[in-house]
């Protein structure tokens, strides 16, 4: 194995990338919902319908991916954690976007929760 190279994912990394997937995917078709019902009606509606656009898709690959028999290699490389940003920062656009379409301090909030939140997980995972 290369200096670069990753040891395949243990199934408990594969199953915690797979419930967090899922649990996005969920939030966002949840979130798309009420836009397809009420349809887009100014800026931060159109960016949120667009980046669920990205990420339901791509959430939806993820969750098949990681439920194949190659996912602990696959889960390792680097055009697949280039994927799962892109994931992650399409969701996190797309529910910053909505809270921003019902109330922009609630946007702010939820994006400087999530950093908090990003921060705490990079220190737990360093930990183990």
């Amino acid at each position: 194995m290369g200096k670069n190279e990753r040891q395949p994912a243990s199934p408990d990394e594969i199953r915690r990338a797979n419930l967090t997937f899922i649990g996005f995917l969920a939030i966002s078709v949840i979130m798309i919902q009420d836009f397809v019902s009420s349809g887009v009606t100014d800026a931060s509606a159109i960016i949120s319908v667009l980046a669920f656009a990205v990420a339901i898709p791509c959430l939806s690959v993820s969750v098949y991916i990681l439920n194949t028999p190659f996912a602990p290699r696959f889960f390792v490389t680097r055009p697949y954690n280039y994927f799962i940003i892109l994931d992650l920062i399409s969701t996190i656009v797309g529910l910053a976007a909505a809270f921003w379409h019902v109330l922009w301090i609630a946007a702010l909030v939820f994006l400087a929760t999530s950093a908090l939140a990003f921060i705490v997980f990079i220190k737990a995972e360093g930990q183990y």
